[in-house]
């Protein structure tokens, strides 16, 4: 059994306050705590209406609404059989049109789904059916690499939908140990992202300022409309999972030659969720290595909303109408705000064990883990008044709500839409992705949030688990 490091956070309590005002020499830790940004201007410690709700509770309800066959009822089931790929599907979304379309399923959805149920102790192995064993369908026999669906090509994929997909295989199978095809498949796709370092690497002349990787001709190629720079995090994070795997020197050295460039990247080089991962790998590679990235730098350019690729990408501050949504991520721009829950719940899992490796954010991570913690109870609909919610427009999505006991997260929610403020839906409604805005790839992320923290009998402080999320062991 792994042993626990835990971290209990006093968020700068009045306890703590009040004990260092009676001993100076307190202070010290005070004084060795950094802010960054955005956490400072939190008006309060502690949200309003605070409130931690059972997420794990939550995750497992999921994993049995998403894995049951037998269910019946509004769009339901919501897993199928691809005998295709012998392997099986979940869709995106509820009322999802690429349901039972064999190889259309996703990797962030199915791959996470396995991940989270697993990081909640939940073995995706059972008598009837190993369904870990069946994510080789995601991995490309012809391009040796992971990809986001069986059906896919990375031809036609950006950066962020290769490697997420790849670092989620990766985690799998580092859990999954005695899966022995999953592993070798992990391997060769870690030695074909080195062989895509190489060429981006050129020699010296480093390029990962691109929209994706052809691993058909071995080029990398950008779109006109979009470049991810945040994949050299990506690829770093990859071939040192590689490195800990085989101990093959070269992956170390290009990990670190890969995290070189992101560190010396002008502004910031956040796309999607890859960036999620660098705050914690450039504290280990600084405490292993003796490497000097920074992470307060890094930490910044996540939550502030300058990215330069995708601007306004970042972490919500404030409250809209009566809902605080401090601490949740997505945009803070776009429509005046867009928060998007498997952002956060990644978000939250992928930063979570920072301090293990330079402790001098451990309040900072903490203040933030615990208003995103609070909030995030406004993507499930139960917490939220029904006018403000795009269900109430689709009876069978009241009726999914209902049989389901509201498991599924939106996808989002906006600070202002359809004449409320917020609104409580997402993208698949608006643009006619599918019949409603419950988002089962972000559902599929519950697990994570949840295997991360636990409450005390202290209201408002919380107990971190900095290894879950750490595979450097």
């Amino acid at each position: 059994m792994r042993n626990k490091v835990i971290i209990i956070l006093l968020f700068f309590s009045v306890f703590v306050l009040t004990s260092c005002q009676k001993n100076p020499e307190r202070n010290l830790y005070i004084s060795f705590q950094k802010e960054f940004k955005r956490v400072e201007i939190y008006d309060k410690n502690i949200p309003d209406n605070y409130q931690i709700i059972d997420f794990k509770n939550y995750a497992e309800l999921f994993d049995q609404v998403i894995y049951d066959e037998s269910l019946t009822g509004s769009y339901l089931p919501l897993i199928w059989d691809d005998n295709t790929y012998d392997s099986y599907g979940i869709a995106a979304y509820v009322g999802d049109p690429r349901y039972e379309n064999d190889g259309a399923q996703e990797a962030v959805t199915v791959i996470a789904s396995v991940l989270s149920a697993t990081q909640i102790d939940l073995d995706k192995r059972t008598l009837d059916r190993n369904y870990v064993s069946e994510l080789i369908s995601f991995y490309s026999e012809t391009e040796k690499v992971v990809l986001n669906n069986p059906a896919g090509s990375s031809k036609t994929t950006s950066m962020w939908y290769m490697l997420y997909p790849a670092i989620l295989f990766t985690q799998v199978s580092i859990l999954y140990p005695e899966e022995l095809t999953l592993r070798a498949a992990a391997l060769e796709n870690i030695e074909s992202w080195y062989q895509a370092y190489l060429v981006m690497y050129n020699d010296g002349n480093p390029d990962f300022d691109v929209t994706g990787f052809d691993f058909t001709t071995m080029q990398s190629y950008k779109n006109g409309i979009w470049k991810e720079p945040d994949c050299a995090v990506g690829i770093s994070l990859l071939l040192y999972y590689g490195y800990k795997l085989c101990a093959k020197e070269e992956y170390l050295e290009a990990a670190l030659g890969a995290m070189d460039y992101q560190d010396s990247f002008f502004g910031s080089p956040m796309y999607e969720a890859i960036y999620y991962f660098a705050p914690t790998l450039a504290a280990y590679y600084n405490s292993k290595y003796g490497k000097n990235y920074q992470i307060g730098k890094i930490l910044n350019e996540i939550f502030d909303g300058n990215s330069i690729p995708r601007g306004g990408w970042g972490s919500i501050v404030g409250k809209w109408g009566n809902y605080n949504v401090t601490g949740l991520m997505g945009s803070i721009t776009d429509g005046g705000g867009y928060a998007f829950a498997m952002n956060t719940f990644l978000a939250a899992y992928a930063i979570s064990s920072l301090p293990k490796y330079d402790a001098r954010y451990a309040s900072s991570i903490g203040k933030w883990i615990l208003n995103l913690a609070s909030n995030s109870r406004y993507f499930f609909p139960e917490y939220s008044d029904s006018n403000n919610q795009s269900a109430p427009l689709n009876q069978k999505a009241m009726s999914f709500i209902q049989e389901t006991n509201g498991v599924v997260p939106y996808e989002g929610i906006r600070k202002s839409s359809n004449s409320k403020t917020p609104w409580f839906g997402g993208d698949p409604t608006a643009y006619g992705w599918a019949e409603t805005d419950f988002s089962l790839y972000s559902g599929a992320h519950i697990g994570l949030l949840a295997s991360i923290f636990e409450e005390t009998d202290i209201e408002a402080i919380l107990k971190i688990d900095l290894n879950k999320s750490d595979f450097f062991k």
